[in-house]
């Protein structure tokens, strides 16, 4: 290459460095322009390449007397790929109408080159938008297609003009249009990227900022230094607002410590440590005392990442959730007071059940040994209207219980599978057990109750030994012999549950004896509880006759016989009759209802109803002594309840209505938990008591009645 040659390369490299200004401006208008219609952005830049070509034009380089070359070509090629089809058209424009005023020889071999830069910028520019963005590809195919084109021109000069053209520049000019386009394109390329760069992260910090502005809370970045230091380099507005701080106030340690709730704050600290140690998401709920004293429940959620200098950075959100615990707590007390209420529900069915069945024990049973005697006509049908009004109540009670269950889920349907061949097969076993004569022990501490069932099982054929506790039944077990055991649940000195214990601890055969439950409760919890402490089955007060012969039929059937007993029937007692007449009827504040104690003379026959006073009289004594003396620790253990529980039943029935009123009182007050009131109403018992004695005896013929007090403890009960 000779001198020439390298002065014009030199001149051009120096023409092409004023366009370094193109990358400024193009800057300025790309930045500004982002939300200005497209073409208009388009056209400005048009006008911003051609201008800086007009620049480059002005200040030519010399080639000879009148012949001059510059470096427009490479800014009007590439004002297509980076302005777009408008701008490389607009650039062209600019730069041919300024080459045209400028005249001269070369004026159309200019106009001509500028106007093929502007047509291959273009086409190089629709096929970089059509391939996604323009590239390094496109930037070589532009430079080369740009130094091609432009000794084209030449052939438009005056021949001697081209050909001394053609020997002086064309290496320096091809050199200067394929390396300027390059070089120029190349940094514009760059800046372009890096501006959209810092539009997306503009964009993108926008969207961010409105998200944030919309979350329900606040966002952080709590960063955990590898020497323990503790700092939020971040913090959204609306972290400071549901932290209860200033926005202008740095996030520090000692401001967490202020607002932190004393009691939460260890917890707050060690669950940071655990997750920093672990990298396991955070996730705390705690409290905050606000600076106008103000407790907040705050819900923070975040993930932990360990960085390369060793620090546990947390980002996450935090969220006011004061009013989800106050509806949480209000749901808890509502479930609390739902399940109070169903206890109080379950309390009330069980006291129901228990009080109704008690009596319906006495007219179902009674019932049925009437129907067993010779009758008349009449007396049968009414005997059979008693039996029938008392077993519908009895379907009422069940079925209040069966809602019970359903409601609380508790209702066990079973599908047993059966076959009609061996239920005919074991017909013949069915029957040979039905014949046998069973010992059974009846442990019931109401005497009415006693008779009334030791009247039932001897009428079925079986033998019986009735007790009055749990205690002696403990005690008869061991000294006689006997096939089952009836244990009823409530009773003093002993308790059905406790005695069942107890008999199952004994050495067999005598601990594996079968035992039945009696209770005036079928509550599936009382069931369950008769189970557990080992009884075979549960039998319903009041008892049905053929239930009660059913169960003991199935009990006795499982099991081997393994001795005998002699029976202790239950004595025959006879009593003269009530008064024939009652006077006016007696108002319910007198102690006695003579009406209602006439009318179970009426139902029972005389004699029955006379023993049934008799052994009342016989055990309230001592119920009496036992309420005198029981104090806190009896109270406390149920003695009294059980007490008061045991006379309402036969009260009521006897017409002692002051005495069932006093006892009902007592039984409410002690499940309240009204121990004070308790006090005074155990008074009123034991008075009432004192008062219904004088006047059941007194409504008794006295010369059949102290024979038979005498006589009632070896007559109505026989112990072995």
């Amino acid at each position: 290459m000779n001198m020439v040659s390298s002065e014009l390369l030199l001149g051009l490299a120096q023409n092409i460095g004023l366009f370094a200004v193109v990358a400024v401006v193009f800057l300025q208008i790309r930045s500004r322009a982002a939300g200005w219609p497209a073409p208009l952005a388009n056209a400005l830049l048009g006008l911003m390449f051609g201008g800086v070509a007009v620049l480059g034009m002005a200040d030519p380089v010399q080639v000879a007397p009148g012949l001059f070359i510059d470096a427009r070509n490479v800014i009007v090629g590439l004002a297509g790929p980076f302005g777009g089809p408008l701008a490389g058209v607009g650039a062209a424009a600019v730069s041919g109408a300024f080459r045209v005023w400028m005249g001269g020889p070369g004026a159309v071999a200019g106009v001509t080159s500028l106007t093929g830069a502007g047509l291959i910028g273009v086409l190089v520019a629709v096929a970089a938008r059509r391939s996604g963005r323009f590239g390094n590809r496109h930037l070589a195919v532009l430079a080369l297609l740009v130094t091609v084109m432009a000794p084209f021109s030449f052939l438009l000069l005056p021949p001697d003009m081209a050909r001394r053209l053609m020997d002086t520049a064309l290496v320096p000019l091809s050199l200067g249009n394929f390396f300027g386009t390059l070089a120029l394109g190349t940094f514009l390329r760059k800046e372009q990227e890096r501006l959209d760069l810092q539009i997306a992260l503009t964009e993108s910090q926008r969207r961010f900022a409105a998200t944030v502005a919309n979350l329900p809370g606040g966002v952080y970045q709590r960063v955990l230094g590898a020497a323990g230091r503790l700092r939020f380099p971040y913090c959204s507005p609306g972290f400071f607002q549901v932290m209860g701080l200033p926005p202008t106030e740095r996030v520090t340690l000692e401001a967490l410590n202020r607002i932190l709730h004393p009691e939460d704050r260890p917890r707050v600290y060690a669950s940071i440590h655990a997750s920093a140690e672990t990298l396991d998401p955070w996730n705390l709920e705690y409290r905050i005392v606000r600076s106008d004293g103000e407790i907040r429940w705050i819900s923070a959620s975040s993930r932990a990442v360990r960085r390369d200098n060793g620090d546990i950075v947390w980002d996450g959100i935090v969220t006011d959730v004061t009013e989800a615990k106050r509806n949480e707590q209000a749901l808890i007390q509502a479930r609390l007071e739902a399940e109070a209420a169903s206890r109080a529900k379950a309390e009330f069915l069980a006291t129901m059940s228990h009080e109704m069945r008690t009596p319906l024990n006495g007219i179902l049973g009674f019932a049925r040994l009437l129907l067993d005697e010779d009758l008349t006509p009449r007396q049968n049908h009414h005997a059979r209207l008693v039996r029938d009004a008392g077993r519908s109540l009895l379907t009422v009670i069940e079925d209040v219980l069966d809602f019970s269950r359903i409601e609380a889920g508790r209702l066990v349907l079973t599908d047993t599978p059966f076959a009609i061949r061996d239920l005919i097969a074991n017909c013949a076993a069915e029957l040979l057990v039905r014949r046998r004569l069973v010992r059974i022990l009846l442990a019931e501490d109401l005497a009415m109750n006693r008779e009334l069932i030791v009247a039932m099982l001897l009428g079925a054929g079986h033998r019986v030994d009735a007790v009055a506790d749990g205690r002696q039944a403990v005690d008869a077990v061991q000294r006689g012999v006997y096939d089952l055991v009836l244990m009823d649940v409530h009773m003093p000195e002993m308790d059905g549950h406790a005695a069942t214990r107890a008999i199952r601890g004994l050495p067999s055969p005598v601990g594996s004896i079968p035992i039945l439950a009696m209770s005036a409760s079928a509550l599936p919890d009382e069931v369950q509880r008769c189970h557990d402490a080992g009884m075979n089955g549960h039998i319903a007060k009041p008892v049905d006759r053929a239930a009660m012969l059913d169960a003991i039929d199935h009990a006795v059937g499982k099991v081997q016989q393994y001795g005998t007993a002699t029976a202790v029937p239950v004595a025959a007692m006879g009593m003269g009759a009530l008064p024939d007449t009652v006077a006016e009827p007696i108002p319910l504040r007198q102690p006695l209802d003579l009406a209602m104690l006439r009318q179970l003379s009426d139902d029972l026959g005389e004699d029955a109803c006379a023993r049934l006073a008799a052994a009342f009289l016989d055990e309230l004594p001592r119920r009496m002594s036992r309420l005198r003396a029981g104090g806190v620790a009896f109270v406390l253990a149920g003695g009294m309840a059980v007490e008061a529980q045991a006379l309402i039943a036969p009260s009521a029935s006897l017409g002692l209505v002051r005495l069932a009123s006093a006892c009902r009182a007592l039984c409410a007050a002690l499940r309240a938990g009204r121990r004070d009131e308790a006090a005074g109403l155990a008074g009123s018992v034991v008075d009432a008591a004192e008062e219904g004695a004088r006047a059941l005896r007194e409504a008794l013929p006295g010369d059949r009645a102290e024979a038979l007090f005498k006589s009632l403890a070896k007559d109505i009960v026989r112990t072995p």
